[in-house]
């Protein structure tokens, strides 16, 4: 009873109602559930059923499902995953999942931004990212969703493998655990989502941003984390809620 009310003061704005066993979140509004910082404690465990939540095509979310062994990311109602089994990587279209590791949001409508072309790195984007946010009347501390469309010169990613043997840390197996791997010259559409005052909750303490990613060229289909390093080549779009 603890651990949930705990989780619940974290989360983004978790004013829910079930409804038909459906969990239904307020427009535009982030919902989180679990808490990254408990992977150094190996309790992020905590489960919830993608299906129980309010899937339609104005639902986008990221994260990691039970055992934290795929990358998992909703665009549009439409659910991937990612993931690495025996060294092979797989990705695909899932609609079962339970989830220890989600933040989701219902966005009917999206404005565009282009991304001037100055704009190519992870740190710029960050930058640019939060700044164009504080112009269109978004909340940088409580926190948004984003998408970000673009041809990528470099990518690097990683995908989730378990926590591993637990040894020396819960947090180091987990890190160590990880598969990590680039891209180059691919385009790819990503969701992510930025708050900084859940910085180390929602998102690895070194940024307020969170991302994941698929590939849309064609290439080999691709879902992953981005590993807080790109570098944009050409033909990049911003994506920011339209807020009521």
């Amino acid at each position: 009873m603890k651990h949930a009310l705990f989780t619940s003061i974290l989360a983004l704005s978790l004013q829910t109602t079930a409804i038909s066993n459906t969990i239904a979140h307020p427009q535009h509004e982030v919902t989180l559930h679990g808490d990254l910082r408990l992977i150094s404690k190996n309790k992020l465990t905590e489960t919830r059923p993608l299906e129980g939540y309010k899937i339609s095509e104005t639902f986008y979310g990221i994260g990691m499902p039970e055992g934290l062994n795929q990358e998992v990311i909703v665009l549009g109602g439409k659910t991937y995953i990612g993931k690495f089994s025996n060294l092979k990587y797989k990705a695909h279209k899932t609609d079962n999942l339970n989830l220890v590791f989600f933040a989701s949001a219902h966005i009917p409508k999206w404005q565009k931004v282009i991304i001037p072309k100055d704009i190519k790195t992870f740190s710029a984007f960050q930058t640019y990212l939060a700044n164009t946010a504080k112009t269109k009347g978004l909340d940088t501390k409580k926190g948004f969703m984003f998408r970000l469309e673009a041809e990528m010169e470099s990518l690097k990613w990683f995908i989730v493998s378990g926590m591993g043997n637990l040894k020396p840390s819960a947090l180091k197996s987990f890190l160590r655990q990880r598969i990590l791997g680039g891209l180059e010259s691919r385009k790819i559409e990503a969701l992510g989502t930025y708050s900084e005052k859940l910085r180390g909750v929602a998102s690895a303490p070194s940024t307020p941003m969170h991302m994941h990613f698929i590939t849309i060229d064609e290439g080999k289909f691709f879902v992953g984390h981005i590993d807080n390093d790109f570098l944009i080549k050409s033909n990049a779009t911003l994506y920011l809620p339209i807020t009521p």
